[in-house]
């Protein structure tokens, strides 16, 4: 799925919810410059701009370009949102935003963290999205890096997404699963770690 296949999708969403888009941008740090990056009409000091707010991130980005890395990060900025707001209380009592990206401000490479992004009654999670159908193709999550150990040691779960079949499914216990660490991943060329999805996991439509 192409970036602006994704941003149509991500708009179409909020269109469900009687929200738009930009109506929630306006509440970011940079409505303009986020808005522009959504757009890929950003201007030469606004590229400079944001190469300064992102610098010591190439281990983040992986091979993407700059531009791409930021407007990957505010799409999925978007979507967490939207999620948070108009979803999850179905199932969550208190939800607070924790992650260190939670003020939605880009951050320097050492101040990027795996952290879990919310707390919700208590206990932590992450929030993981799947725009490609990539989990049920091959029945597995895969975790970059260190995040896996992390959720571990944080005793957090993992909230799944998928926001073109409007499913989600929440893991509460991660030890429970079955894991595979595998040395250079496809996307990512790095280490990983593939959680197993089980087969009887309950997707919750939204």
């Amino acid at each position: 799925m192409t970036f602006s296949e994704k941003l149509q999708l991500v708009k179409q969403l909020y269109q469900s919810f009687q929200k738009t888009v930009w109506g929630q941008l306006v509440n970011y740090p940079q409505p303009d410059l986020y808005y522009h990056l959504l757009l890929s009409a950003i201007s030469p000091m606004e590229e400079d701009m944001l190469r300064h707010q992102l610098t010591h991130t190439s281990h983040q980005r992986d091979l993407r370009r700059l531009t791409d890395y930021a407007r990957e990060i505010l799409l999925n900025w978007l979507m967490e949102d939207l999620i948070i707001e108009q979803v999850l209380f179905q199932y969550f009592r208190r939800i607070k935003r924790i992650g260190s990206d939670r003020n939605r401000e880009f951050l320097t490479g050492p101040k990027v963290a795996a952290d879990p992004d919310i707390l919700a009654d208590g206990r932590r999670y992450d929030m993981k999205f799947d725009w490609t159908g990539y989990w049920t193709a091959k029945g597995v999550v895969d975790l970059r890096d260190g995040e896996y150990p992390l959720l571990i040691r944080q005793e957090a779960g993992l909230i799944l997404i998928t926001p073109a079949a409007r499913k989600l499914a929440i893991l509460y216990n991660l030890e429970d699963l079955k894991v595979t660490r595998g040395r250079r991943h496809h996307k990512w060329n790095k280490p990983y770690y593939a959680l197993k999805i089980p087969r009887k996991m309950s997707w919750l439509a939204w």
